[in-house]
């Protein structure tokens, strides 16, 4: 039994980089995460949105992070890496940088339009941040816009920009959760029953939730052990008790 099978369904505490590289190319079909925005400290967070995390990266380390992550998903990733992302004050523009970094990996970008967006912790002249990019990586023939594997049809109207509320909810410590209809967005239109979902990122775990609830097998990695523990917990519940059959449904 290799690592991914003896962890497929379980969120491993260990840093993402240093699980990846034990995996193979190609092991993993899509990979689904949204990384830290390295949002810093500030009035509206004065512990950070990550319990026990470092979210002041220098930009140099954080670029550094965020590249070497997207270099290795694509290495695993068989399929699709879909990274949500925002520009914020922490990032500079390592986010305008992934454009041109990997302007032959991206197949499309999806932009996550909110309806309520937060004016950006009440600062003078800052303008509020009412949308997410979540990039869609591939080693396809990217100069195609259609992508070669998908689980929808032209009547389904599948749209790269999506208008959602920002998500209200979040667990103790983590200000910063997925909303329910992200990770089930493109799990539903992007992956197949059995597929092997992964998030290096996991947090409170809804990738993970949401692609099991939805019949896929799910990998995720968190370095956080609050959070993974959190997760796993969910993971068992949801086996045990089925506490999620009507959210995500």
């Amino acid at each position: 039994m290799n690592i991914l099978e003896e962890n497929l369904n379980k969120v491993v505490c260990i840093d993402c980089l240093e699980f990846m590289k034990m995996l193979g190319d190609g092991e993993i079909d899509v990979s689904l995460t949204s990384p830290p925005y390295n949002y810093g400290i500030s009035k509206r967070y004065p512990n950070g949105r990550y319990n026990g995390q470092n979210d002041s990266m220098d930009i140099n380390n954080y670029r550094d992070l965020i590249f070497n992550t997207v270099d290795e998903l694509l290495r695993i990733t068989k399929h699709y890496v879909f990274f949500n992302i925002q520009r914020g004050n922490g990032n500079g523009t390592v986010v305008f940088e992934m454009f041109g970094r990997y302007a032959n990996k991206i197949k499309d970008v999806f932009v996550w339009a909110k309806t309520n967006p937060q004016n950006g912790g009440f600062v003078d002249g800052l303008v509020a941040s009412g949308h997410e990019y979540i990039f869609c990586f591939s080693n396809y023939d990217n100069n195609k816009r259609s992508f070669e594997r998908y689980n929808f049809k032209a009547e389904d109207y599948v749209k790269n920009v999506i208008i959602e509320p920002v998500n209200s909810d979040g667990v103790e410590g983590h200000n910063a959760v997925f909303p329910d209809w992200l990770p089930t967005y493109f799990i539903k239109y992007f992956t197949f029953e059995g597929d092997i979902v992964f998030d290096p990122f996991s947090g409170s775990g809804k990738t993970g939730i949401t692609a099991i609830k939805m019949g896929r097998k799910f990998i995720g990695t968190e370095i956080n052990k609050n959070y993974c523990d959190y997760a796993n917990n969910l993971i068992d519940k949801f086996y045990t008790e089925d506490l999620f059959s009507k959210k995500y449904v």
